[in-house]
């Protein structure tokens, strides 16, 4: 995000201000605007920036200087904020004694000249926190969080407003106005009848901007404010079962012959009503109200009001995985196959609000990441539906434009995100020509990113109804969910700006209800129910530290204080990067799962090494076109994508052609165009500067792979799992079993469709292999293999929901046994330390500062202080 937010929500440093005098400085200057404001025009109060981060001045912080700033008061205190050189200092009684964070500073400077005027705000809980910390043993660290209220000229209000906004900073509604100024705040759109309120004055009389949302009567009560994001994230997450206002709803017995488990039936009538257009008051945005010149409906969250509303047709099945949504899904599309044909027999182009001539069709067009999962739900179609009830298409060979004809007639339609992508580059895309009934998103958070051409791709198809199938529509920041919203065309929220005021603002005040908005956002339109509802036996998780062998953990550490000492000499100004840090923890990874290279050709990494880095860094996106890669696949028409050469950046296969043709004409690739430094992987994976690299031709396995084997012979006769990032490392593993005379199947990226569903047929079959290994790029997502008891994870993750991905594809409908789930990790190594540590921090979703806490651990682990790097000049 911006500075402010990252420096705001993120790394917590001992003094993140520049040292000033010791003493206690006399009533600094006044702000030069003052001056020049007219008479006759008052200040008006714009609103509150929330949260922002105070430090007491050194030679100030003794307990008679914390009686002099705060007083013998016990209300709430407000403080004068004046500039000083390139900072804010509140001021109490007369002097200042505490400066504003920088980042704050480095963006209210600007608007001085604006006489834009600042007073700090400090409420009483604040108040007494920061007294009980404020004490003569503190030391350097005595913080505290206090309101800043801006205030400006009338006509200076929206100017002000846009570069607050520009900057990241949204105004929110202050609790204090100890000068009874005018109120306006100039982010709030100015919707006809919309009047902010703050919460502390809303009453159960009062028309308000109140919630609708009805929660599980489990969750309802228990709904507290925390300061850990998170654990309020869970909570709203988890009360949206919708028990209280569901029904069973039986499906279409004529096409779906499999009966549907209470959850799902339930499911069926939060389809229905949301697709009706006029859904239960509980599951609507629109609330009526009774005005003198008739009736009108009020938004719940924006309070704009209108004569008519239109209710958005979908929202969110975010079901934990293995629930069975596209079971319930499919059950959705062969109940509504009448109103469907009625829609595209009916609907002409100018109903459906487009110049251009879109021709309705009766199909739901569902996209999914990769043609692997196009297969399973082909497989539900035959497994669930009676024959040719329920009739499908596969938009994907390279003859799909000559079968237009067929987006129209079937009921179902299925194709690849990538598939949708690369036919939205051309003047005439066969899916963007087709006004569909229904648009479904498996895997729906691959367009969390609104800036990635794939979301914009989506977002632009035409459809009369939307739904987005996902476990987790919140990956790492609010941001994500504003996409799928924008997606879903909710009224009202889908433009960017309207869902960071209304949604993501809120929740970044320390206040009970500053996740309010969000819980009755997810509340309409998104229901979700976890794997307790299947009652299936819970799964048996087991964690296997592993020792290294005394020779191992040697080689191990004499790798880590070789770049230890790289990158202690990085901080303090002798080495040029600091980045390197994530590259390095790469290499300990790998070291942790393979031991020493096992050749003596180290001249280059291997792609999947390279882009299991770029997976860390959350950067594995087409340097084209952004969307995500998970896997490295040398052949046209498959999923995944490969590398540039020379310079290493990663591109999808649709975006390949383009880059050959600008190689052709002598350009570079469009990050090597726009300056971007090409990959520093080769570089540093050719070093080969290891103490053990001639030893590499070693034939000794690693301890966690001879730990793998044993536990397989251990649970001879069951089928098995075995999920890693590296392909390096299911090659050695396959190595280990071919060896003991045992028998296994494998997926990577590298093979097509057909020989991934062969492997898969024989795993699946009784007298097939009982051993299966996957690249967690290609087997964590969507795949069923119930048939499984046992998963192993050959190594921890960043990011916690790979790792349920990857354990969900035993532990869902039809799985009769306790899977055992079991995760290797190295002791004492940087498994151990940060991986585990930063899936801890994973959740942690507002603001977007779990990339900004994983380089803070990264080189925590590398014994560098954050706070000592000079200039904290360091950027990943």
């Amino acid at each position: 995000m911006d500075e402010y937010l990252n420096n705001h929500m993120a790394l917590k440093r001992s003094y993140p201000f520049e040292i000033a005098d010791p003493h206690i400085p006399q009533h600094g200057q006044q702000l030069h605007a003052h001056e020049s404001t007219p008479i006759n025009e008052p200040l008006c109060l714009l609103g509150s920036v929330i949260d922002v981060r105070a430090q007491v001045q050194p030679g100030v912080r003794d307990l008679f200087h914390r009686a002099y700033a705060f007083g013998t008061t016990q209300d709430d205190l407000t403080f004068e904020v004046c500039p000083k050189g390139d900072y804010f200092e509140l001021y109490s009684q007369g002097g200042a004694f505490a400066r504003l964070d920088k980042a704050f500073c480095n963006e209210a400077r600007g608007l001085v000249g604006l006489g834009v005027e600042f007073e700090a705000c400090l409420d009483r809980k604040r108040r007494e926190e920061t007294t009980n910390a404020w004490t003569p043993s503190a030391g350097e660290t005595v913080t505290f969080l206090v309101d800043v209220n801006v205030k400006s000229l009338m006509h200076h209000a929206g100017t002000v407003g846009n570069i607050l906004l520009r900057s990241g900073i949204f105004l929110q509604f202050p609790l204090q106005r100890p000068g009874g100024e005018t109120y306006l705040n100039p982010q709030i759109l100015q919707i006809e009848g919309f009047c902010e309120k703050a919460d502390e004055t809303m009453t159960e009389g009062e028309d308000a901007l109140t919630p609708t949302v009805v929660l599980d009567g489990s969750a309802q009560g228990n709904l507290k404010p925390s300061r850990k994001p998170q654990d309020n994230f869970e909570q709203i997450l988890d009360s949206l079962t919708h028990t209280n206002i569901l029904q069973e709803i039986r499906t279409d017995t004529s096409r779906i012959k499999t009966k549907l488990m209470t959850h799902q039936m339930m499911a069926l009538d939060f389809i229905a009503q949301r697709e009706s257009g006029r859904p239960s008051t509980e599951l609507t945005f629109w609330q009526e109200r009774r005005r003198r010149n008739g009736t009108c409906f009020r938004h719940v969250l924006t309070g704009s009001e209108t004569s008519e509303h239109r209710e958005a047709r979908g929202g969110i099945l975010a079901d934990d995985m293995g629930l069975g949504k596209s079971l319930t899904m499919l059950s959705a599309i062969a109940s509504s196959l009448p109103d469907a044909e009625s829609f595209a027999s009916t609907q002409t182009a100018a109903e459906n609000g487009s110049s251009n001539a879109l021709t309705p069709s009766r199909a739901t067009l569902i996209l999914l990441p990769s043609t692997t999962l196009i297969d399973n739900w082909i497989d539900e179609i035959r497994t669930h539906t009676w024959p040719h009830k329920v009739t499908f298409h596969t938009h994907l060979s390279r003859d799909r434009h000559a079968e237009t004809h067929l987006l129209l007639e079937k009921d179902v339609v299925f194709t690849t995100y990538a598939t949708a992508l690369r036919d939205t580059k051309q003047i005439s895309s066969p899916l963007s020509r087709v006004h569909w009934f229904r648009i479904v998103l498996d895997e729906a958070h691959k367009i969390r990113n609104r800036k990635t051409k794939l979301f914009k791709a989506i977002h632009e198809l035409s459809a009369y109804r939307r739904w987005c199938l996902t476990g987790t529509p919140i990956q790492n920041r609010l941001e994500d969910l504003g996409s799928l919203v924008a997606f879903l065309r909710i009224t009202e929220l889908a433009h960017t700006l309207t869902f960071r005021t209304f949604i993501i603002a809120p929740t970044l005040a320390e206040r009970g209800t500053r996740f309010r908005n969000l819980q009755t956002l997810l509340g309409i339109i998104c229901l979700r129910r976890t794997r307790g509802h299947l009652h299936l036996p819970e799964p048996i998780a087991e964690e296997r530290l592993i020792a290294f062998l005394p020779g191992e953990y040697s080689q191990y550490f004499d790798l880590f204080e070789q770049y230890k000492r790289q990158l202690q000499m990085t901080a303090s100004g002798k080495g040029r990067y600091v980045s390197t840090a994530l590259q390095f923890i790469h290499e300990l990874r790998l070291f942790c799962n393979n031991g020493p290279r096992r050749t003596q050709d180290t001249s280059h990494g291997s792609d999947d090494e390279i882009l299991s880095h770029l997976v860390q860094l959350e950067e594995n996106v087409c340097a084209n076109c952004s969307i995500s890669i998970f896997c490295i696949d040398r052949v046209e028409g498959r999923d995944g994508g490969l590398f540039i050469q020379p310079c290493k950046h990663l591109v999808c296969h649709s975006c390949w052609p383009e880059c050959v043709e600008k190689k052709k004409k002598g350009n570079h690739c469009r990050l090597c165009a726009k300056g971007h430094a090409p990959t520093d992987l080769t570089t540093h994976f050719s070093t080969g500067e290891l103490a053990f690299a001639a030893e590499a031709a070693t034939e000794t396995y690693p301890s966690k792979l001879m730990a793998l084997v044993k536990d397989i012979k251990h649970v001879s006769g069951e089928k098995c799992i075995i999920f890693s990032a590296w392909k390096k490392t299911l090659n050695m593993a396959g190595e280990l079993f071919k060896r003991d005379g045992m028998s296994y199947g494998m997926i990577e990226g590298s093979l097509s469709l057909n020989q991934r569903l062969k492997v898969l047929k024989e795993f699946k079959s009784s007298i097939g292999p009982n051993i299966l290994m996957m690249t967690l790029g290609t087997g964590a997502e969507g795949l069923t293999l119930t048939i499984a008891s046992h998963i192993y994870l050959l190594e921890p993750q960043w990011n916690p929901f790979v790792e349920l991905q990857a354990m969900a594809r035993a532990q869902r409908i039809g799985q009769e046994r306790r899977v055992v789930c079991v995760r290797y990790v190295m002791e004492g190594t940087i498994e151990q330390h940060d991986v585990m540590k930063r899936q801890k921090n994973k959740t942690a979703l507002a603001g977007g500062g779990f990339k900004n806490q994983k380089m803070h651990d990264s080189l925590q682990y590398f014994g560098v202080d954050l706070t000592r790097v000079q200039g904290n000049a360091m950027t990943f």
